[in-house]
């Protein structure tokens, strides 16, 4: 276990358990969440006005090079206070967040997040509505078969090359060459045919869709990328749960690829379209702003 990884479970048991007096060992103290700077302190006191909560590592990614570390969790989060315009009932609300975390001598300095805030209002809406996971932790858990195994730089190379696939057209070949013919992405198993058409209906929606990645977290040993991706574009039709259309926005996606024998098997992506509905008119976003 590299010494990013020990680091980071330490601030989750910390959380966990609530020994709040040991963050200060853990968090930098120039320690920023979402660009706001906290003191120890200060996320601490954060974390208890929000509810109870609990959190559980299911994927890691590791880059000792960049001293970063992606993480996928899964959050079980009673809240005390109003959430996306709506009083708690004591339900205990489970959903997947997905942070990227930079780390500087040795302590944790910098978490960006996504959350998915969708199930979230779900749940928050629908008392009866039960969360179903979209991913399987057993096949991320699983032992990687031997192959080919691609190094940092081959890695970091072919996503690259995937994104330019992605804003220039998402051409059936360049899919093939990063993906197997079948993966799982999302918790849904599919072709990368069936991949390939879902991406061209984005752009179809989204003609102008420019797609910038601004972190890439490189894992050679366990074949893992992750990624922050920032979208920019004006949609020409009507996307899931907003009826806007012609409104520019930009909005940001965490996603992490397992690669096996030299291709992504498996994909697992949140979106996070506050920022976008921030530019639509309240009256046609169809969802809550959060």
């Amino acid at each position: 276990m590299s010494d990013l990884e020990i680091a980071y479970r330490a601030f989750i048991d910390c959380l966990n358990q609530r020994r709040w007096e040991d963050l200060g060992a853990i968090l930098h103290s120039e320690f920023t969440k979402n660009n706001e700077k906290l003191t120890p302190k200060t996320y601490a006191a954060n974390i208890l006005a929000a509810g109870n909560l609990e959190l559980e590592i299911i994927v890691l990614t590791v880059d000792e090079k960049s001293q970063t570390l992606a993480s996928t969790t899964f959050v079980r989060w009673k809240p005390f206070e109003r959430v996306l315009g709506i009083e708690p009932s004591g339900k205990t609300l489970t959903f997947v967040e997905k942070h990227l975390n930079w780390f500087y001598l040795g302590k944790l300095s910098r978490m960006v997040d996504v959350t998915d805030r969708e199930a979230i209002y779900r749940q928050l809406s629908n008392l009866e509505a039960i969360y179903t996971p979209d991913f399987d932790i057993a096949a991320w858990s699983k032992e990687e078969a031997t192959g080919l195994s691609l190094s940092h730089y081959d890695l970091e190379s072919l996503y690259r090359a995937y994104v330019r696939c992605l804003n220039g057209g998402t051409a059936q070949a360049d899919l093939e060459a990063f993906f197997h013919p079948q993966l799982v992405h999302n918790g849904a198993s599919k072709t990368v045919e069936a991949l390939g058409d879902s991406l061209r209906g984005i752009a179809a929606a989204i003609p102008d869709l420019v797609i910038k990645m601004t972190t890439i977290v490189i894992d050679a040993k366990a074949q893992r990328v992750a990624v922050r991706l920032e979208f920019t574009g004006t949609p020409i039709k009507s996307l899931p749960g907003i009826g806007a259309k012609g409104i520019k926005g930009h909005w940001e996606e965490h996603a992490t690829y397992q690669f096996r024998d030299g291709k992504a098997a498996l994909a697992w992506a949140i979106g996070n379209w506050g920022s976008y509905l921030q530019a639509v008119p309240e009256s046609v976003r169809g969802v809550n702003l959060w």
